[in-house]
Order: structure tokens, then sequence, then C-alpha cells
């Protein structure tokens, strides 16, 4: 049973939210996958910072070798009163750390994705839930900070994804480069 942030519970297990009749659900394999992929790509637009993971990003997450080790059932999905995703909160590679996407303007429905995940850990495989969520942060979301603030969430000293940064003990060696092509340091831009 899964309460919502107003406490009323449910006895599908669905957490309810006040905004538009929401529901919160499990995410379910494979019939969700398509639904979840269209709305990442209605949430991308190239001309902004990136809100949202990129529909080949959600593809690895279920292609990938390694999909075994992540528990599908920890997914949740928004959903209007209509059927129209409205948000997502998953995980990826670390069970207990989530990714939150919200279409704009549906922003009020990121609590009610808190509480289910906080509610619905991810088990890693072979072990037991440790009874801990965590959700990246954008630098530049003050709302979203603010939230995950007030529920008790801390910084943790991983606010970089592991595969968003590499660090060098030394330059690369020089590469070559077509002719009108050069390499350089983004550091120096």
């Amino acid at each position: 049973m899964a309460c919502s942030r107003s406490g009323a519970c449910r006895p599908d297990g669905n957490a309810r939210s006040e905004v538009d009749d929401l529901v919160v659900r499990a995410y379910r394999h494979p019939s969700d996958y398509q639904l979840v992929y269209d709305f990442l790509l209605e949430l991308y637009r190239p001309d902004t910072t990136l809100p949202t993971w990129l529909g080949p990003r959600w593809e690895y997450l279920h292609g990938h070798s390694c999909v075994e080790l992540v528990d599908l059932s920890a997914i949740g999905i928004a959903e209007s009163a209509c059927g129209r995703i409205e948000g997502v909160i998953h995980p990826e590679h670390v069970p207990e750390q989530r990714y939150l996407q919200v279409r704009p303007g549906s922003e009020d429905v990121r609590p009610t994705l808190l509480e289910w995940a906080e509610e619905h850990h991810a088990v890693p495989p072979g072990g037991t839930p440790s009874g801990r969520v965590g959700v990246y942060v954008d630098d530049a979301d003050d709302r979203l900070r603010a939230l995950v603030t007030e529920r008790g969430y801390r910084r943790s000293g991983h606010e970089q994804e592991a595969h968003a940064s590499m660090r060098l003990e030394a330059l690369p060696p020089s590469v070559p480069c077509a002719e009108g092509y050069r390499l350089s340091s983004l550091a120096l831009s």
C-alpha cells in the first residue's frame, strides 16, 4: 500500500497525488518501455540545457548486458487521469540513486514521485535494499534543491555522475587531425 503526500492510501499500491488526479505507479516492462521512451523524446529540446535523458540512454538501460542488475520495479511513473506520463523517477547503475524527469509545467508532481521512490527502494542484485534514496539535482534547479532539502536529503559528495567526467593523470598524446581541424582543451574555452 502506498500513501500520497496527503496521507490517503489506495489499496492497489499506487500513490495518488492531488495534482491533476495523478497516479504514480510502478513501471511495467516491456509494455511501458515505449511510453517512457516517447515521453523522453517529447521532453528533449536541443536548444536548452538537457533536462532529461536522451532516448538512446533509455535504450541502453534496457539493452545493456547489465540491465539485469537494475531493479525495474524501482521505476515510478506519474500518469495523469488521461494516461499521459507527467514524470518518471528511476535508477540506473546505482540502485539507491534516482533520476527525476518531469514534463515542463508538471513540476508539482516531483514531491509525489520522490515519496514513491522513498517507499519503493531498489534492490541491488542478490542483496537487500539499503533504505536510502538519492536523487540527482541540477545545479540550476533551485526548486528541486529546495524540495529535497525540505524532505531531509543532503549532498552526498557524489554530485557528478561517474560517466560524466574523467580524471586524466596526464595529457593525452598528440592526435593527428584532418586539415582544417584542431584538437583543443575544453578547459580553455
